[in-house]
């Protein structure tokens, strides 16, 4: 119906959409974060955030049908996740390879059109640590 319409692309999930679901899940996750003396005391708020936001972004992403564009987000959003929960600095250029690396092992044939590499290179653009 979507097609027939000419809105296709109104409602298509991509990897832009999975970013604004895991922004807004981790913003929300850090103001209740903070207003929970136990909790900030308990665990960092930016942990509790990366953790909040990949969790939103996976079940938006599941609720959507994991397609190609929505699978290369959450691999990425997992990649930074990690780097963040694992307490080590970073630079976020190897973040961005690593990220990199796991879509191309996840989905060989990613890198052909040229959208796949604009995916991957935006995404980094994303990171203002970059």
């Amino acid at each position: 119906m979507f097609r027939r319409t000419g809105i296709a692309h109104l409602v298509a999930i991509s990897g832009l959409h999975i970013t604004l679901v895991a922004t807004v899940a981790g913003a929300l996750a850090g103001w209740v974060w903070r207003r929970r003396t136990a909790l900030v005391l308990r665990w960092p708020v930016r942990k509790a955030q990366a953790i909040a936001a990949l969790g939103a972004a996976a079940a938006y992403g599941l609720l959507a049908g994991l397609g190609i564009p929505v699978q290369r987000a959450l691999i990425m959003l997992a990649v930074v996740v990690a780097a963040l929960l694992s307490d080590r600095r970073a630079a976020p250029s190897r973040v961005l390879a690593v990220a990199l690396l796991c879509v191309l092992i996840a989905d060989p044939h990613v890198g052909m059109p040229v959208g796949g590499f604009l995916a991957v290179l935006w995404r980094g653009g994303d990171d203002p640590g970059c």
